[in-house]
């Protein structure tokens, strides 16, 4: 088979199977299936790696030693102490021999086979034992082959998600370059059931100092959303605090979101409070609301430019807005409240934020 049609097998295979199409996957996969032909300095590799591909070409026959079960072991264990040594997901380890395997498998249904078994001599075929209806290397037969798994191969790695950033190549492109709609449907994504990290390169509104880094997000206000980093709250766009060149969202931790309201009939607000923190005391809960409050002048908000304003004081009135309920509880501490707050739960707190 042409190198190219290895690639493409190996490219519609191995991502099939290991359910990811993460483009590391795709690359180790191809990059698997171009191994085997590394017996014969015709070949892509066998060019590119001349003197190793000239030395086993004098010592082997092509389609032997390196098209055999040894082989796929020497692969998969010589590819086993790097994958540990880098860190590497196991997926990674496993989309290199694979692409080998995929690459060996299918020689044997082409007219000449190749020695699975070495160092038995003995040749093996699959598919048809009469030689017309074996696959000949630039035959028809192969080019439909080709055809077929570059249609997989292409739709896999546009429309599937990534299986390190949970997106695809379509929503990448569309985040890298600023469409909303992609932006919006990469958190819709993810949001119901992970944390949600946001990585941003912007500027901050209030200095115009760089504001590139990696966020948590909370939520969405409209076209904009609501992040966090290091213990302070923002909202990005031209009305909030970090203007946005790009944003990119990554799947983190799983998470469950609820969202609850919490009533108050001029009756004292933290104890009500507690109680939720108390629920859950590894997760993170932000309140969000107006509630009129007995003595609005004992409450200070903290008023910095660079940050969203969680919270703010009218009159009688205290508003909140993804005011961390640890805060609250500090902030309202001795109020009676008449309202209704909304609290957002997160049943994970991320470390770092």
């Amino acid at each position: 088979m042409m190198s190219i049609t290895h690639a493409a097998l190996a490219g519609a295979t191995v991502p099939l199977l290991l359910s990811s199409s993460d483009p590391m996957v795709f690359g180790l996969a191809i990059l698997g299936s171009q191994l085997p032909d590394i017996d014969t300095t015709t070949s892509l590799i066998g060019q590119v790696c001349y003197p190793l591909s000239n030395w086993i070409e004098s010592k082997f026959p092509h389609r032997s030693a390196s098209h055999s079960f040894v082989a796929i072991a020497f692969v998969a264990a010589a590819w086993w102490f790097p994958c540990r040594w880098l860190g590497l997901p196991r997926t990674e380890w496993l989309a290199l021999w694979l692409g080998t395997f995929i690459s060996i498998v299918a020689d044997t249904f082409t007219v000449k086979g190749c020695q699975l078994f070495w160092p038995h001599p003995v040749w093996c075929y699959s598919g048809s034992s009469w030689d017309k209806k074996r696959l000949r290397t630039g035959g028809t037969g192969e080019l439909w082959v080709l055809a077929v798994s570059v249609a997989i191969a292409s739709s896999l790695f546009i429309l599937q998600p990534f299986a390190t950033g949970g997106t695809n190549l379509v929503q990448f492109a569309g985040t890298s370059i600023g469409v909303k709609d992609a932006v919006y449907s990469q958190y819709n994504q993810y949001a119901a059931t992970h944390l949600v990290y946001a990585e941003i390169k912007g500027i901050a509104t209030s200095d115009r100092t760089r504001a590139d880094g990696k966020y948590w997000t909370l939520g969405q206000e409209g076209n904009e959303f609501v992040i966090a980093k290091d213990g302070g709250i923002y909202r990005t766009g031209s009305t909030g605090q970090i203007l946005t060149d790009s944003i990119k969202f990554q799947r983190g931790e799983e998470n469950q979101t609820t969202i609850e309201a919490v009533t108050f009939d001029d009756e004292p607000i933290t104890p009500r409070l507690k109680e939720l923190q108390a629920q859950y005391p590894e997760g993170a809960i932000f309140v969000t609301g107006a509630i009129a409050v007995d003595f609005p002048e004992d409450i200070k908000p903290v008023v910095d430019p660079r940050k969203l304003s969680t919270l703010t004081v009218s009159g009688t009135s205290v508003t909140l807005n993804y005011h961390p309920i640890e805060q609250a509880i500090r902030d309202l501490d001795d109020q009676y409240g008449l309202g209704t707050l909304q609290v957002k739960v997160f049943s994970v707190r991320p470390s770092g934020f």
